[in-house]
């Protein structure tokens, strides 16, 4: 769920198609050490895009874009405020875990 939202928000702000390797190099610029393979991030393109959320077009060169349908942007925009809650909550939890250990 948390990497299907933030593929729809790095599309939605883009405002134009992406490939899978712009939205990897997206997340890995936050410089957690962590970032989706291919493995990961393509069955979750493929299941946003069946479930209509994002839409695939390939470039002359075969690479494959993804992009926002109307329906995807309004799906998560209705979403937006519980995700931020949650990741809030998230991101509360691992600061208290952090200053807590005693390694």
């Amino acid at each position: 769920v948390i990497i299907g939202e933030c593929i729809a928000d790095i599309i939605i702000n883009k405002e134009d198609a992406v490939y899978g390797k712009e939205i990897i190099d997206y997340i890995k610029s936050f410089n957690t050490g962590w970032q989706p393979s291919h493995g990961t991030l393509y069955p979750i393109l493929t299941k946003m895009t069946e479930e209509g959320l994002i839409k695939l077009s390939y470039s002359c060169e075969g690479r494959k874009y993804y992009s926002i349908t109307p329906w995807g942007e309004t799906y998560y925009k209705d979403r937006a405020a519980d995700f931020r809650k949650m990741l809030s909550s998230t991101s509360k939890f691992y600061k208290t875990i952090a200053g807590e250990l005693k390694i």
